[in-house]
């Protein structure tokens, strides 16, 4: 990921009717010309020209956590509520259903979505848009990750050379009666928060599983936080397959668009296709 040299929380203002939003925006430049982001404001700088739209930095941080840290203070539930602020969802960088789901609301009572998805096709039909988009994705690709893949060891091989001096690491002390574990396998009881050791020849007992678990603490909170997790997904899929029946789409594409626009999806159709049958 790029580090910059400044992370900024900053107000927008439109000098016309004094309605403001404010974002966080990472930069080397403090007098770049960002002039923030966002369905309604981009909306509304279209409409009063952006020259008509003022930009204060109101804090300055060398950090990300920092940065999202206040603006998710000052962008409260109370402030995107506000009929005088262009903001549609919640300050911070972690995205959840609840926050999708006021923000969805807040779109439907601007009258935002309607116009979102008309918006979101026609930009669709401009190939200098399209060809703009693709660029700027895979410009944000090579800086965070090296590569216009998911990693940086992406579309690379190891060498036979460094297979085999892999494989001869791993080996050394851990073949036959040489390892530690030889003939023994671990087992673990959720039940008693228990871990032993038992012959590979034995057979398993009840109320007990292969394997073994080190902190049980933790391991009842993992579980916790993958369900809470899936409960939150399957929350959020609801949501979209309302949104998708409240206005009638016929595919996956009329919906990705509208999600797009209302700033609640940040992701490809093909994605969101996939997120949605996953967890049905």
């Amino acid at each position: 990921m790029k580090i910059y040299k400044y992370y900024t929380v900053y107000k927008i203002t439109n000098t016309i009717n004094d309605k403001i939003y404010i974002g966080a925006h990472s930069t080397d430049n403090l007098d770049d010309s960002y002039k923030g982001s966002g369905l309604h404001l981009k909306r509304a700088q279209q409409k009063y020209g952006v020259e008509h739209f003022t930009k204060n930095i109101l804090h300055i941080f060398d950090n990300e956590s920092d940065m999202f840290r206040v603006e998710k203070l000052l962008v409260n539930e109370g402030f995107v509520n506000s009929t005088s602020t262009y903001n549609l969802k919640e300050g911070g960088k972690n995205w959840t259903y609840e926050t999708a789901r006021r923000g969805y609301d807040i779109a439907v009572k601007r009258g935002l979505h309607e116009k979102s998805t008309k918006a979101c096709t026609e930009l669709r039909k401009d190939k200098k848009y399209v060809r703009n988009w693709m660029e700027k994705t895979a410009k944000t690709k090579m800086d965070r990750y090296g590569t216009l893949g998911s990693n940086s060891f992406t579309g690379k091989k190891h060498t036979d050379e460094a297979k085999r001096k892999i494989g001869e690491a791993n080996s050394v002390h851990q073949s036959g009666e040489g390892n530690s574990q030889f003939g023994t396998i671990w087992i673990y009881n959720l039940e008693l928060r228990e871990n032993k050791k038992i012959s590979n020849t034995e057979d398993i007992p009840l109320g007990w599983q292969a394997g073994g678990v080190r902190d049980f603490d933790k391991h009842f909170d993992k579980i916790n936080k993958k369900q809470e997790k899936i409960d939150k997904r399957k929350e959020m899929i609801k949501l979209f397959i309302k949104i998708k029946d409240d206005n009638g789409y016929d595919s996956i594409r009329e919906l990705h668009d509208h999600l797009i626009g209302c700033d609640m999806y940040s992701h490809s159709a093909e994605a969101l296709r996939r997120f949605i049958n996953k967890h049905k």
